[in-house]
């Protein structure tokens, strides 16, 4: 089993549309403690040094802020002004698709070979395993996560290879050899849960639910990503074929040559014609998809399986469909630092350099939103199809929608649209303060 990826520091993901609730507005949510930190860096057992960063999770109307902070060399984990407790290690929090429920994982050191690790879902520790995976949580508050049981920490600080189960709430799911470092994920409607498991030497996608698991026929040499429709009944799986899963800048085993990252979609594969395809992102509705992808060292992003796509990009972030999948929003980086290895995971990572937002509708060529700015995120379109999204300048976060611009914060969450598309929602930190955001466009 390999380490689990260090979550990313972005606020955590909030629902598309909200009702307007009378009794909610804009306020402050919690106060951050002046002892916690919002950053830190440490060596893993791998002897590379990473960077965790606080990510704050907001409820739906402002119900909840979550967060991890940092202290005296340790994690801590709060909900609002709670300090919920303090940990050894500590993932970021992740919410529900409705933004009802928060999860993290959190885990201790016992001794020199053992840990005791717990899924927290809304406050509460459960019961503790010898080793969870990272965490998903559905509109129940269900949690979905992997557990070895016999887990123990080698004299390298890595952990030895023992049987995983896939726990969705109280039920366990079958043995498997191993996991991966994909992070499980819930489906947008709370009912499946989509993940990655090793059997016999092969890796194959897994879904399940809190009644049934489903294991995919097909097994690849190694999956690096996963994705599922928001009706839970499509999957998508960027696979390694070709040869060996090797990061960039290591050898190949000798005598091989190293795999290439393609994109598999209900059975079928995509990216022959690129260097690597990967992160997939369904429509909302319909059967549309969109992947990103690498040839000659440039980024494109593909929909449909186009034939021949432009690669014209240094990097592309974060995608969004339009509620009726035909139109989509993507963000793309200029001249700034890229993570080779996660480029074609997720939404990847890119720092420094500068950013811009395009719209492309159906086959059409694309359009610029806006170009050449200190950081563009979170492309969210309205009810009635106008986009917002966050945009950085001066060293502060904006709500833009058109040419009509929130108030300056430290940092945003993803955004929310009122059902009426006459409001924005959306979580921020101002200094220390945690704050539910309302930007009234009317």
């Amino acid at each position: 089993m390999t380490l689990p990826r260090l979550a990313l520091s972005v606020l955590a993901a909030a629902p598309l549309f909200a009702q307007a609730d009378p009794k909610a507005g804009e306020r402050k949510l919690a106060t951050i403690p002046d002892d916690i930190e919002l950053s830190r860096t440490e060596n893993g057992p791998d002897g590379r040094s990473y960077t965790d960063h606080t990510r704050f999770a907001f409820g739906e109307g402002g119900s909840f802020v979550a967060y991890g902070g940092f202290r005296g060399g340790k994690s801590v984990a709060f909900a609002g002004d709670t300090e919920i407790g303090t940990f050894d290690y500590l993932h970021q929090p992740v919410t529900d698709a409705d933004a009802k429920h928060y999860a993290f994982r959190a885990g201790v050191r016992k001794s020199a070979t053992e840990e005791e690790w717990w899924a927290i879902v809304d406050g509460e520790k459960g019961k503790g395993f010898a080793w969870v995976s990272s965490v998903a949580v559905d509109h129940d508050g269900v949690a979905a996560f992997w557990v070895e049981p016999d887990a123990k920490i080698q004299s390298d600080g890595f952990y030895e290879q023992t049987d995983c189960e896939f726990w969705v709430g109280k039920r366990k799911g079958k043995k498997f050899d191993g996991t991966t470092p994909v992070d499980p994920l819930f489906a947008a409607d709370g009912k499946t849960a989509a993940t990655v498991a090793r059997r016999g030497g092969s890796y194959f996608v897994i879904t399940a639910t809190t009644k049934k698991e489903s294991v995919a026929k097909r097994g690849y040499p190694m999956i690096e990503d996963v994705a599922i429709s928001p009706d839970g009944k499509r999957t998508a799986a960027t696979v390694v074929l070709g040869g060996p899963s090797v990061p960039p800048g290591m050898p190949a085993p000798p005598g091989t040559t190293p795999g290439k990252l393609r994109v598999v979609v209900d059975g079928d594969e995509y990216g022959d014609d690129t260097d690597g395809a990967g992160a997939v992102t369904f429509a909302p509705k319909g059967k549309a998809f969109a992947y990103k992808f690498v040839k000659d060292g440039k980024m494109g992003l593909a929909l449909d399986g186009d034939k021949k796509p432009a690669a014209d990009y240094d990097f592309v972030g974060e995608v969004a469909f339009a509620p009726d999948g035909k139109t989509i929003a993507f963000t793309t980086n200029a001249g700034g630092k890229v993570e080779e290895y996660t480029r074609l995971l997720g939404a990847g990572a890119a720092e420094g350099g500068y950013w811009s937002l395009h719209t492309r509708k159906g086959k059409d060529a694309p359009e610029v939103v806006v170009e050449g700015v200190e950081g563009a995120r979170f492309p969210t379109f309205g009810p009635n199809g106008e986009l917002a999204y966050a945009q950085r300048a001066n060293g502060r976060w904006y709500v833009m929608v058109g040419d009509r611009r929130s108030e300056g914060c430290d940092e945003v969450g993803n955004l929310r649209w009122r059902a009426d598309g006459k409001a924005i929602e959306f979580g921020a930190r101002i200094g220390r303060e945690l704050w539910w955001k309302v930007f009234e466009l009317e």
